[in-house]
């Protein structure tokens, strides 16, 4: 099977379904199928699998984002923490990942505001 690109240097958000490492990269992304498809290679135990390529570029579909959302409304005690209200929760940068991306998954860095406190926070339209 050809390659659609080559990038070890590219690392893979995850870990390991073998020894759970999160040290991932991927090898190679392919088609296959009609499907792309990327093979990931674990640095710790050198085993490797072929898994369904997903693009991320939407908060919404990036598993690790979540996984961060969810610790800080646990954190915050699934309420707001301007308002407290309760329902409509999302997770807020405190400071923006386009400011400081190592930042990105950082609970310390994210607080709870419902759907209303967070537009207002960010300057939109409620």
């Amino acid at each position: 099977m050809e390659p659609l690109k080559t990038a070890e240097t590219d690392i893979w958000r995850g870990s390991c379904k073998f020894c759970g490492s999160d040290d991932l990269y991927n090898r190679s992304v392919y088609a296959e199928n009609s499907s792309i498809m990327v093979f990931v290679i674990c640095r710790e135990c050198g085993r490797s699998w072929a898994l369904p390529y997903i693009k991320n570029d939407r908060k919404r579909t990036n598993t690790t984002l979540q996984h961060w959302a969810a610790q800080v409304k646990k954190r915050d005690g699934f309420r707001c923490v301007i308002c407290g209200r309760t329902e409509h929760l999302e997770a807020h940068h405190l400071i923006p990942v386009r400011v400081d991306a190592e930042l990105k998954y950082s609970v310390q860095n994210g607080i709870t505001l419902c759907r209303d406190c967070h537009a207002r926070v960010e300057g939109r339209k409620e």
